[in-house]
């Protein structure tokens, strides 16, 4: 057997020299992750695996690894990060939050945040329902790789035909790409992970079909086109958006992205106004939203909700989830973001999923207290 042998034929020459047939191949597979998820470890797997009088003795500890690597190439197995009680219990003492509100994730793994994230979102869905005694609903989608995940896993979570879940979900894109090869953090294209057979929930989708980046004069004129204002009006049927949040002076964050491509003195400007981060692709400062004023910022991002009216839009009964995680690429926390996300008077957000590292950086580095005013 040489070195290039790949793990699936060493899988079958093991199940070969065991005379197992396929479905008893797949028995032995579950019995070895189940007791590697027991904590075993290889010798005691082996050991409990040649007692079974089913796969006779020539199972060796080598065998139980290669089964384990096989069955995680294969998406058999999951890690599950753990949600952080104690930091979520610190955070709602100190905020005055509610604490069914704040999920603190411990992980520094943005697929575990996401994978949170979706649960959450879920129980959201399912809350509305029974509370407006609807089986429609209406969830809004900001853009961004980590929101790209968490429609990914909501998908996922859809497949299981519970009675709980709605009978249909419209999703509207909140924003748009800044360009064509922008997919992934499109929400446009979030839409295709919910075309299954298996999913059982009708799914519809409101597009939004404008340019990302718009100057910033020529807004409102952008908003008047006929295609692009029926998307508006619709976006009233929202009940629950989900969005995400960046770090300012972070250059992988898609506002950062953003103020690349459009070349100018921005990036200067949101400093100059405080700006700590943004939410929904807007900028926000320890006094709350940024009003972006064409005499200081020449280009915007084209967003189907404006910060300043997410308070009336939680006022009338809608939900916020916010998904904050540190940056996927240089994994630098947004502690500062989230106080004053959770500092917020009037609140932009009404659900929190975020990950261990921010929160620990905002207890390392508590920022001054500076309530927002609107």
């Amino acid at each position: 057997m040489t070195e290039r042998t790949s793990v699936d034929d060493r899988i079958d020459q093991l199940m070969n020299r065991m005379n197992l047939h396929s479905r008893e191949r797949m028995e032995l597979m579950s019995l070895v992750c189940h007791l590697f998820c027991q904590g075993k470890t290889a010798d005691q797997i082996a050991k409990l695996v040649r007692k079974d009088p089913r796969y006779g003795g020539s199972f060796k500890r080598e065998h139980a690894w290669r089964l384990v690597r096989y069955a995680a190439k294969e998406g058999w197995l999951r890690f599950t990060a753990p949600a952080e009680q104690q930091l979520a219990d610190a955070l709602a003492e100190k905020y005055s939050w509610r604490r069914s509100r704040v999920t603190v994730v411990r992980t520094a793994v943005l697929d575990d945040l996401a994978r949170h994230a979706a649960e959450r979102l879920l129980d959201m869905v399912r809350d509305h329902c029974v509370s407006r005694n609807t089986k429609e609903i209406h969830v809004g989608f900001a853009g961004g790789r980590t929101l790209r995940k968490v429609a990914k896993h909501f998908a996922d979570l859809l497949r299981d035909p519970a009675e709980a879940n709605p009978k249909k979900i419209v999703f509207h894109a909140m924003v748009a790409a800044f360009n064509e090869n922008d997919f992934e953090a499109d929400p446009n294209n979030f839409i295709t992970y919910f075309l299954h057979e298996d999913i059982s929930v009708d799914i519809a989708c409101v597009r939004m079909p404008a340019p990302g980046i718009v100057e910033t004069e020529l807004y409102s004129q952008l908003r008047d086109f006929e295609a692009i204002r029926r998307v508006y009006s619709d976006a009233a049927k929202m009940d629950i958006v989900v969005t995400s949040g960046g770090r300012r002076g972070d250059q992988h964050s898609t506002l950062a992205t953003y103020l690349k491509q459009i070349g100018d003195n921005v990036d200067e400007v949101l400093e100059k106004h405080g700006a700590v981060g943004d939410l929904l692709w807007q900028p926000l400062s320890k006094e709350g939203p940024i009003e972006i004023d064409p005499s200081h910022y020449r280009f915007r991002a084209t967003t189907l909700m404006e910060l300043q009216e997410l308070p009336d839009f939680i006022q009338q009964g809608g939900r916020v989830l916010m998904v904050l995680g540190s940056c996927s690429e240089c994994h630098a926390p947004k502690g500062e973001l989230l106080h004053v996300i959770l500092h917020g008077d009037p609140r932009l957000v009404t659900d929190i999923v975020v990950d261990s590292p921010t929160v620990h950086d905002l207890f390392k580095n508590p920022p001054p207290a500076s309530p927002l005013k609107g």
